[in-house]
């Protein structure tokens, strides 16, 4: 085994490593404007105001970095924040067919799926982010409603 033995002044940390304890610091800035603010609002301002990554050096930059970079000062007042709760992500996992066991063990509490909510498409999560299940090669349309409060 080789020891490494050279030694710097300096240490460069990046990454996912980075990125989390940054907008969690970040998301802590946000609630001290907006102390009445959930956490899903919250990550939504940081979402909506974050600007996409160079994909002259990642064509899949938003695929593998997230929503982008995020500018603090403009999470204060984004303008629009997107308002998601519980029952909206059990909603989800329900229309994506989660099994009931499943459901329960991530939501911490006796939630189950109602008949409604297992025919209700996935793309209909109130999030700043939008995704949708559609046939592989062929033509679609999806169209998407958001709620704004």
């Amino acid at each position: 085994m080789i020891l490494q033995t050279r030694q710097a002044e300096y240490n460069i940390v990046s990454g996912t490593s980075m990125s989390c304890p940054r907008t969690a610091g970040l998301a802590a800035y946000v609630k001290t404007y907006h102390s009445d603010w959930s956490p899903s609002a919250i990550k939504s301002a940081l979402m909506i105001i974050a600007w996409a990554m160079d994909q002259s050096k990642n064509q899949d930059g938003e695929f593998a970095y997230g929503s982008g970079h995020i500018n603090p000062i403009k999470a204060i007042d984004p303008g629009l924040v997107y308002e998601a709760f519980k029952e909206d992500y059990i909603k989800l996992m329900c229309s994506i067919g989660y099994a009931p066991d499943s459901i329960r063990a991530i939501s911490g509490d006796n939630s189950s799926c109602s008949e409604s909510s297992q025919n209700l498409p996935s793309k209909d999560l109130n999030y700043p982010s939008m995704t949708a299940l559609v046939p592989l090669e062929k033509s679609c349309t999806v169209n998407f409603e958001q709620l704004i409060y």
